[in-house]
């Protein structure tokens, strides 16, 4: 798949920071693991809004699991929070909740995945991304819908030689990549590889893309995948992250 520069003649969109609330703090290491990682395109070659938007995304990812912060994970998906679940997913989130003691839970999915977020991450999942480890490359694209399969199985390839886990994401965004009702559109994005530390020492490995939605002038996530480096153990006790 080719990089942004290969089509900078094709009417792509122009992105920007997503509107979320982020500390400096939270914005300097993401800086940071930018810097002594690796950026597609370097980071000199992005401009204002480009690198505004890469720190901001990957920063928001780092806190919301270094500190296991709902409220963050919420902003990131602000816009898609009355998306309807599926049923089999409430009930089986119900289920969890029984098992760990909820006998009366809330109504509602944010509030049932928030119970269960407060319940499962009695610690936070992850105790530090790996800075040197940082991989992002964002692209822009003209897609169409027979592209879509491909450009799935080129984020598929990001870890590629190991197993991994595909999660269903639990607010998933509400239009499709390409808008409703378009055969094609000029799509950006950024994919982030990021490794991590979780908080019962195994490491793990995270790949996420994002994607900008041109109606709304903001990111959503589309894909995740994860992993953790659990070697030759049967049963290892891992918190999985929920995204």
């Amino acid at each position: 798949m080719q990089g942004c520069d290969a089509h900078a003649a094709a009417p792509l969109p122009k992105v920007s920071a997503p509107a979320f609330e982020l500390a400096e703090t939270s914005e300097a290491d993401a800086l940071h693991c930018l810097i002594v990682g690796a950026m597609t395109p370097p980071l000199e070659r992005l401009d204002d809004d480009e690198l505004a938007a890469t720190i901001r995304l990957l920063g928001g990812v780092m806190t919301t699991y270094e500190h296991a912060d709902f409220g963050l994970f919420l902003a990131m998906r602000r816009r898609d929070r009355d998306v309807a679940p599926d049923p089999e997913r409430t009930a089986e989130l119900v289920g969890l909740l029984d098992e760990l003691g909820v006998r009366t839970p809330p109504a509602g999915w944010v509030e049932l995945l928030g119970a269960f977020w407060t319940r499962y991450y009695d610690v936070a999942p992850v105790r530090r991304f790996v800075p040197e480890a940082t991989r992002a490359r964002l692209e822009r694209r003209t897609l169409t819908l027979d592209d879509l399969d491909a450009w799935d199985r080129d984020f598929d390839a990001l870890a590629a030689g190991r197993p991994f886990i595909t999660h269903v994401l639990s607010l998933p965004h509400r239009r499709a990549p390409l808008g409703a009702g378009r055969a094609s559109a000029a799509v950006a994005w950024i994919d982030f590889d990021l490794a991590f530390e979780g908080d019962r020492g195994l490491g793990g490995r995270l790949w996420l893309r994002f994607v900008w939605d041109d109606e709304d002038r903001d990111w959503f996530l589309h894909r995740a995948l994860s992993a953790f480096d659990v070697g030759s153990d049967p049963a290892p006790k891992v918190r999985n992250l929920i995204l």
